[in-house]
């Protein structure tokens, strides 16, 4: 979020802030593990989620993998 805050008010004026980023390094994978952050949110819960995308129907599912699992192989920030 320190990167939006020197993007000028956007970071003032969002009510939600969500950042994503792929888990695993397989492109080509038909279903991906996402990890979500939610940074900021005004009407609600900010926390860490993953979950998994289905590139060919564009779906999303909850994930059956935590994000603990990720931070032990620090592919989470804050793992690093």
């Amino acid at each position: 979020m320190s990167d939006l805050r020197d993007s000028g008010e956007i970071e003032q004026d969002a009510d939600v802030i969500v950042l994503m980023w792929p888990l695993e390094d397989d492109p080509n994978a038909e279903y991906r593990s996402i990890g979500i952050e939610v940074a900021k949110n005004r009407g609600g819960r900010k926390g860490s989620y993953v979950q998994t995308f289905h590139g060919a129907t564009q779906g999303w599912q909850p994930s059956t993998k935590k994000v603990e699992d990720f931070m032990q192989q620090k592919k989470w920030p804050g793992a690093l």
